[in-house]
């Protein structure tokens, strides 16, 4: 049986964009394919798919190379370092606990995103808020503390106390999720910067909701891991 240990995937190319992923195996060398997943865990991902993969064809259900490379390219992950906008470049993330916020930061950096983040920010009231902003701390300039449509959501006011206390100096608490992204997004393009939408995953639908893409992520936090 194939382990995910013997699939090799290599980076070339990584963009706010996507990332260029070239997969093989021991049975086969798969062709190099663009994908819009911009993680970079997701070479992770794409190994353990692939893996899974050959372990189907094992039992009689080859995929042909051809097949697994176009996936890649027309895969999407809503609100998983999702990019919303190249002018200038948003992402929206529902990372939120601490080893979800270290991997996006280490994503960002990966693409070069390293400094003047604009940081629009949301949690419910039972997530180690300041121990996960604490991850972002380091890239981000200015912080918008928003609610997110969930009765266990903290205010913008108990967010931007967790912020502050994660280390964050210039952090506005605003009650409207859409101000506070316009605001953010004046912010990044007078500064050459990027806007970072992240935290609870009901504020990540109410963005995809703004952005016209309607109910299309299942805002469940409790069918998901923590």
């Amino acid at each position: 049986m194939r382990s995910a240990e013997e699939i090799r995937v290599t980076v070339s190319r990584r963009t706010v964009n996507g990332q260029t992923l070239q997969c093989s195996s021991p049975s086969c060398d798969y062709p190099a394919a663009l994908t819009r997943l911009a993680g970079s865990y997701q070479a992770i991902n794409a190994a353990t798919a692939l893996c899974a993969l050959e372990c189907l064809g094992e039992r009689g259900l080859p995929i042909p190379p051809k097949a697994f490379a176009e996936a890649l390219r027309t895969v999407e992950w809503k609100g998983r370092c999702q990019l919303l906008s190249n002018d200038p470049p948003t992402f929206l993330d529902g990372g939120h606990n601490p080893d979800a916020l270290k991997a996006l930061c280490e994503s960002l950096k990966s693409m070069h995103i390293r400094r003047r983040v604009a940081l629009v920010c949301g949690f419910c009231g039972d997530k180690a808020v300041s121990e996960a902003l604490r991850e972002l701390t380091a890239i981000t300039s200015i912080t918008w503390t928003v609610p997110s449509a969930n009765e266990r959501s903290l205010s913008p006011q108990e967010t931007a106390h967790a912020a502050t206390q994660a280390g964050m100096t210039q952090v506005i608490p605003m009650d409207s999720v859409a101000e506070a992204i316009e605001a953010a997004t004046t912010w990044a393009q007078d500064n050459q910067g990027t806007v970072l939408i992240c935290g609870s995953l009901y504020l990540v639908g109410e963005v995809l909701a703004l952005q016209g893409e309607g109910d299309t992520l299942d805002p469940g936090e409790s069918h998901r891991a923590h």
